[in-house]
């Protein structure tokens, strides 16, 4: 090859060009030596292909290097790989490995120099392999040497190799721990190297620092060779270390160095030492590959040498270089290994059709640099080529600029349970802790779920953190599913890895002795404790049950006694059942260990206590009584709106048999007499509403008699009596928030009108409020008069106790839950303001959303197998819908949560539920199933932050973090699922007539939510509608998103490991 043309070249006419234009051009480089130069480079290759071809080599046998590091190594590859076959070997072999790689490889003879390897010696000499002496001559130049060995009564011809020839056969550096052989011919090795060159705009004005072993591709090829391609020097190290690398920096003022990210990472470490050196280094970029460089260490490098910092990517079957990130002025992304650097890249699915961009799937290339084929394809199983491409086994993606990300090996995917885990997504969050200098994450064997996560982790000099801290950390991230978050932490002094710097993930657990479960079992036993107190008792005993064991103490780790999510939901069932608290997942991962839990457990019961005992609430007497924070804020609003029937919602309810008025008069009385809420009206004194009591209330019903009304009218003549009632106003300061209808259409048939202010009901009271009033209506037809008894815990009470709750432990406790998990929160629809219409207005309209029984019926049973409900798996549709539609896969939704998890607000009338927020980060990458797992995770984190008033919430959003909250509640979903009031009356059929609120409900901006989804569970599957505000979007697009979200759902429950894009791009 001559310089960087494009011309190809044996690697001899390579030496031979430089030689002739450049003779006095210095070549290698190294401490107490003379500069080689490209003349004396050459003349060296020269010597040793006379003296192989006069020991009977010719340049088709196979010579096996082993030698120390050094410029004598270097030299040694460049002048043999010229004249026969070059196989560097790593030296550190085990004494009984030489064998069978001389063997593997087909190895004609061995260069060493002797006496520095025994044991290579002795295997060469036990298979009659001939031993040429390399004899160093550094007073002539850095790496100098001449080959001392008989002579063969048969000399080798002249001979030279070409371009179709093999240069080296490397074996593979990769991340299994066989070797698979690959030639590489002088072709392969001369567009690797010019590409490598020309990626990084070498010059013979450069200078490489050589800091890796040569007998692996990258440095042997990336480094070495594409210096030689450019007609540059090379400095080489005898051996790498930290402190060394910085006076050689000094020394010799090389321009770039390529290193794995184990030796970037040591010499970040040592830089604070050598001040005076990085002030007037003289490097212009640094290379990194063969594995992934860390973001936070991309960032330091980047901060430390101010310069650019070149992530590409390479193996050894492409003669090392791939891909590479492009030199400034030109775009390097984050996170990405560059563009093609030589080979044709393509992403290959399961069925081996082509991904479009952003399509995930198994790296594949072709091109002349990349290897003929395996030596020894009986280790490898395979050939190297499938129908013309190179499946490298490495998972990546190609977005629409052509760059390459790597997500992960096919064959280093954690397989927990049927879910593949990418470990590099997981190293990324817990390298972000502060206290962590390197981290890997692998697989470990678990019994339910084959696999499960762990991670090794290296603490920085000084720095201190607990399994726990980083469990947390990794949580608080939002950039981990549950399932992601490792489950075994370990702390190392070091991460294993290979000579060149790469970790064998998949030798792992092996390595640090993770994964004979006989000794984990008998060192739990051995540090058995018994539990002492009553919960540590009973939390033992439910462990213990869940487990299948016959003893669990107070020591034993919930993961590493195998648990997994669905374990960790039975156990937050049976402990919220036992103990009357609410246990979200998290608190498993932050207290994994019976004593933790119980302890946990403990602070959760004495806050609750605390905050909800009747000895707490002060005693009121007065009969004016404060409203809830929900109550105050509607009737602010309502008195803003004066004019507007906001709040008014009409509820129908058809009675078909034998009714009596005069006991449901009495049934109504009795209601009102248990419930003081029925009895109350509202005003407000110096800026503050209280509730007062009243007498306004009336039981007797007017029977309006509409029987002349033809039978196929009847249904449509309630709907229009209760659109009348929507738009009937309450006067709250001077009636109670109830009123009744009855409408008479036979003596058999009669419609009730029960209309309602929303100031004292939620979605969860009408069935409360009817199974009472038709309870009552029961005992009045049964002749029953006795008193009934009043509630000792009223609404009133409950407004009280609210007020003081949020002025407690467990009110900050929750805030602070919250102000973490929606920091820094964003509308879903910032990114994508073309699908939005331009201008402002209050109108809203409605889109019908129908979902039918049978695709309802998949999910739920889909969704039961994944520990999760139909709600959850509806959120998810609609979250991966927006993802695709918006581009933003940080999504908030609001959603209303019935807020009774405590016994006396479970049968309890009244505005008691409560809006939270479930924020979950979904991605184009993820499944399904996935982003259900990772919904299911935010849904029932939700659960357990629920009681925090959503009004205080915002408030305090917008006070202490200056958030803006209208993206909280861009989006607002709902599904009432709670069942229908269950009436058993001999002879009166009584059942609600559906959508009549709904279909007269007045479109008016009650909330800020810009897209809401109401749907409720029937018989007919989950129907409802999807309002909108038409200054956002037009009919059209709504019509269509909805469309596409029954579509979506129906290849997901068909497709659920199917990744978001193919379900995305799958459409008619």
């Amino acid at each position: 090859m001559d310089g960087t043309s494009c011309r190809p070249a044996s690697l001899f006419e390579r030496l031979c060009n430089h030689s002739n234009k450049a003779p006095n051009a210095p070549a290698i480089l190294a401490q107490a030596s003379p500069v080689l130069t490209y003349q004396q480079l050459f003349g060296t290759a020269e010597k040793t292909m006379s003296a192989l071809r006069h020991m009977g080599i010719h340049h088709r046998n196979r010579i096996a290097v082993v030698l120390p590091a050094g410029p004598e190594m270097c030299v040694a590859v460049i002048a043999l790989a010229a004249g026969a076959v070059c196989i560097p070997l790593n030296p550190g072999l085990a004494d009984d490995d030489w064998p069978g790689y001389f063997k593997e490889l087909r190895v004609d003879a061995l260069v060493t120099i002797l006496r520095t390897n025994s044991a290579a010696e002795r295997a060469a000499t036990s298979l009659g392999l001939q031993i040429i002496e390399l004899v160093p001559l550094p007073h002539v130049g850095a790496g100098a040497f001449e080959l001392v060995g008989p002579a063969s009564k048969k000399p080798a011809g002249n001979e030279l190799s070409q371009l179709a020839d093999d240069a080296f056969v490397l074996p593979t550096s990769g991340t299994t721990s066989q070797p698979k052989v690959v030639p590489l011919t002088h072709l392969n090795i001369c567009h690797s190297a010019i590409n490598t060159a020309n990626a990084l705009g070498l010059s013979s004005n450069d200078r490489l620092l050589s800091v890796l072993p040569l007998y692996h591709a990258h440095g042997l090829i990336s480094g070495l060779m594409s210096s030689l391609a450019a007609g540059a020097s090379i400095v080489c190290m005898r051996q790498f270390d930290a402190t060394e690398f910085f006076r050689y920096l000094d020394e010799f003022q090389p321009t770039w160095y390529t290193a794995v990210p184990a030796i970037h990472q040591a010499i970040l470490a040592e830089a604070h030492e050598h001040k005076h050196v990085l002030k007037g280094h003289s490097l212009r970029l640094i290379r990194s590959a063969s594995a992934s460089l860390p973001v936070q260490r991309f960032n330091e490098l980047e901060h430390l040498f101010e310069v650019p910092v070149i992530e590409t990517y390479g193996m050894t079957e492409a003669a090392s270089q791939i891909a590479s990130n492009p030199l400034p002025p030109m775009q390097q992304k984050p996170g990405s290994v560059g563009r093609s650097a030589g080979p044709e890249i393509t992403i290959l699915n399961s069925n081996g059709e082509h991904c479009p961009p952003g399509g995930e799937g198994e790296i594949a290339l072709r091109g002349p640099n990349l290897a003929r084929g395996y030596d020894n394809p009986s280790v490898t199983g395979k050939d190297l080529l499938t129908d013309g491409w190179f499946r490298t086994g490495d998972l990546g993606y190609l977005d629409a600029d052509g760059y390459l990300y790597i997500v992960g090996r096919t064959k280093e995917l954690i397989n927990r349970g049927g879910e593949k885990i990418a470990p590099g997504k997981i190293e990324e969050v817990v390298l972000g802790h502060p206290a962590v200098a390197e981290a890997i994450a692998f697989s470990i064997p678990h019994p339910r779920l084959g696999e499960d996560v762990a991670a090794a982790v290296v603490l920085k000099p000084q720095a201190n953190a607990t399994v726990q801290n980083l469990r947390s950390f990794a949580l608080d991230s939002n950039k981990l599913t549950h399932a992601e978050i490792p489950r075994h932490i370990v702390f190392v002094d070091t991460i294993p890895k290979s000579t060149t710097g790469k970790i064998q993930r998949n030798n792992m657990a092996q390595t640090l002795e993770l994964t004979d479960v006989a000794a984990a079992t008998d060192a739990r036993q051995s540090n058995y404790a018994a539990p002492a107190t009553h919960t540590e008792q009973r939390l033992a005993a439910i462990w213990a049950e869940v487990f299948g064991l016959e003893q669990v103490g107070v020591r034993d780790d919930f993961f590493l006694l195998g648990g997994d999510s669905l374990l960790a939901i039975q156990i937050a069932i049976r402990v919220s059942d036992e103990f009357d608290v609410s246990l979200s997942l998290r608190a498993l991962f932050e207290a994994p260990t019976v004593s933790e839990l119980a302890k946990q457990i403990a602070d959760s019961r004495r806050s609750i206590e605390q905050d909800f005992s009747f000895e707490t609430l002060q005693s009121d007497s007065k009969p004016e009584k404060a409203v809830s924070i929900a109550q105050e804020c509607i009737l602010n609003l309502e008195n803003k709106l004066k004019g507007f029937p906001i709040f008014s919602i009409p509820f129908v309810f058809r009675m078909v048999g034998d009714f009596d008025p005069p006991a449901f008069e009495r049934a109504v009385k009795a209601l009102a007499y248990r419930n003081e809420i029925f009895r109350r009206t509202f005003r407000s004194a110096n800026d503050h509403w209280k509730s007062i009591p009243s007498a306004a209330i009336s039981s007797k019903i007017a029977v309006e008699d509409w029987k002349l009304v033809p039978p196929a009218d009847k249904m449509g003549f309630a709907e229009e009596r209760a659109a009348d009632e929507a738009w009937n106003m309450f006067h709250l300061t001077k009636a109670p928030p109830l009123r009744m209808r009855l409408l008479k259409f036979a003596d058999d048939d009669h419609v009730l009108i029960l209309t309602i202010h929303h100031i004292i009901m939620d979605a969860w009271t009408m069935k409360i409020l009817m199974e009472e009033l038709f309870r009552h209506y029961g005992d009045a037809l049964r002749g029953k008069r006795s008193i009934p008894v009043k509630p000792q815990f009223q609404f009133s009470d409950f407004a009280r106790w609210q007020r003081q709750w949020c002025q407690g432990e467990t009110a900050r406790r929750q805030l602070d839950y919250w102000r973490t998990k929606l920091s820094n929160a964003v509308s879903v629809f910032a990114k994508k303001p073309d699908l939005a219409k331009a201008g402002a207005s209050f109108g809203t309209q409605r889109a019908p959303v129908h979902f039918d029984n049978e695709l309802i019926g998949r999910l739920a049973d889909f969704a039961r197998g994944e520990n999760s409900t139909v709600f959850m798996a509806l959120l998810t549709g609609l979250k991966q819908l927006l993802l695709s539609k918006f581009a933003q896969g940080d999504i908030c939704v609001a959603t209303p949560m019935a807020n009774r998890s405590r016994p006396q607000t479970d049968g309890l009338m009244g505005l008691i539920e409560n809006t939270t927020v479930i924020r979950t980060v979904v991605n184009e990458d993820m499944t399904f199933r996935q982003a259900l797992q990772a919904v299911r995770e935010s849904v029932l984190d939700a659960h357990a932050h629920q009681e925090l008033p959503f009004e205080v919430l915002v408030s305090k959003l917008a006070e202490m973090d200056g958030l803006d909250t209208g993206p909280l509640t861009d989006v607002y979903f709902s599904v009432v699922s709670h069942s229908e009031p269950d009436i058993d009356l001999q002879h009166l059929d009584v059942y609600r007539v559906e959508n009549i609120h709904e279909q007269n409900q007045l479109m008016l901006p009650i909330n800020s939510s810009n897209f809401m989804f109401l749907l409720k569970e029937t018989h007919d599957g989950v129907v409802g509608w999807c309002l909108y505000k038409d200054s956002q979007f037009d009919p059209q697009t709504v019509k269509t998103l909805v469309c596409d979200l029954n579509r979506l759902l129906e290849l997901a429950v068909s497709k659920p490991d199917r990744k978001l894009i193919g379900l995305i791009l799958n459409r008619p």
